[in-house]
């Protein structure tokens, strides 16, 4: 056990998977949360507030009656826009072409 909120394990968790396709969490325009337990709800945004800056990304809260995992008490679903490189970087594109 981290000591950390379940919610920030959730969203640690996404970094690398963003970082792999070469984004970050300020990629992440929508998230979805799947919670058990509703009063999670201000935990879940202190979360959201703290990994994630204005413009937040838009958000649902559903309120489920279990998660596949029976430890679970929320599972956080993130979509990303991760600019291609080249739009990222036009002239290198170009330099090696």
């Amino acid at each position: 056990m981290t000591g950390r909120s379940p919610d920030v394990d959730v969203l640690l968790r996404a970094a690398p998977a963003l970082e792999a396709c070469g984004g970050t969490l300020r990629h992440v325009i929508k998230l979805t949360t799947f919670a058990v337990d509703m009063s999670r709800r201000d935990a879940v945004r202190a979360v959201r507030m703290r990994y994630f800056d204005e413009p937040y990304p838009a958000s649902t809260l559903v309120k489920v009656a279990a998660l596949v995992d029976p430890r679970a008490l929320v599972e956080i679903e993130a979509l990303a826009m991760v600019p291609r490189q080249d739009e990222l970087w036009p002239n290198l594109a170009a330099a090696s072409a």
